[in-house]
Formats: C-alpha cells, structure tokens, sequence
C-alpha cells in the first residue's frame, strides 16, 4: 500500500499508475477524502484542546463560573462524540480509496494488457518434472490422515 504523505506529493505518478493498471479508482475522490478526514481531525484535536483548557480552568473558577464551565465542559463532550463518529468514517473511506491504489511500476516494466505481455526477466533452474502426478496441500493432508476437514467444518464452521 502507498503512503498517503507519498500520494499526496506524487499526484500525477500515481494518477499515471492508475491509469497503467487499469483500476477503477479516482484520485481525485481519494484527494477530497483525505481533506475532509484531515479538516474533521483538526476540529477534534481543536475541541479536545478547548476541553482541555476549560477542564483547567474549572479547578479555580468561583462556584458561580464553575457551573457554566462544567455545563460547556458538556457540550464539548456532546460535539467530540459527534465529531469523532465522523472522524472514523472519514478514516474508514480513505482507508477504502487506499486499499485500490496500486504500486507504481518501474521504468522499464513492460506495459501490457494482460498475463500475455509479461516478460520474463529471469530464470534460475529448470522447472521438475515428476514422473506421478504431484498432489496439492488438501490432497496431502487426507492422504496421510493429517487433518480431518469434516471435523474442522463442524468445530469451526464452513
């Protein structure tokens, strides 16, 4: 996964890897986003910072200004919950957006539009040839008695 710092400053390199790799993502939707995670978090950190410094200043108000700074105190408390809820589901979407951005490719990889139009770059051996069928991972397990997958369905469900 890219670094969001990294997407941020690259817009065109990633917009171009995108576009390379043919996934249905849009940057800017990712961009905007992110703006609007960053604009939330910096009223939750401004509110938090004001709950903070009213907290403090309760401690050596008069009993008369101590009862408005609780009350405030309050209604800090009301829009922190508020603005937190909307603070992880803003996380929650770019997360999303994040998750469909694809590396960039190299220079010098080729530029294809399938399995195809891959080069091989390298190979180091020649590949076994058996003279049996050579049997998969589940198909080892029950040869052996290794693993009762009936019994794993039951414990542990589908």
């Amino acid at each position: 996964m890219l670094d969001l710092n990294f997407i941020r400053k690259n817009p065109e390199e990633v917009r171009k890897a995108i576009e390379l790799k043919l996934v249905d993502l849009s940057l800017d939707d990712l961009l905007t986003a992110d703006n609007e995670a960053r604009a939330i978090e910096q009223q939750v950190l401004k509110l938090r910072e004001e709950r903070n410094a009213n907290a403090k200043r309760t401690g050596k108000a008069s009993p008369e200004e101590r009862v408005n700074l609780i009350e405030r105190g309050k209604v800090i408390g009301e829009e922190l919950k508020e603005l937190e809820a909307r603070q992880r589901e803003a996380d929650a979407k770019v997360q999303e957006y994040l998750w469909l951005v694809p590396n960039i490719p190299a220079p010098d990889a080729p530029i294809g539009t399938s399995e195809d139009d891959n080069v091989e770059v390298k190979r180091w051996g020649e590949p076994r040839q058996f003279d049996f069928k050579p049997l998969d991972h589940v198909q080892i397990l029950e040869k052996h008695n290794w693993a009762e997958f009936e019994r794993i369905a039951q414990v542990a469900g589908s």
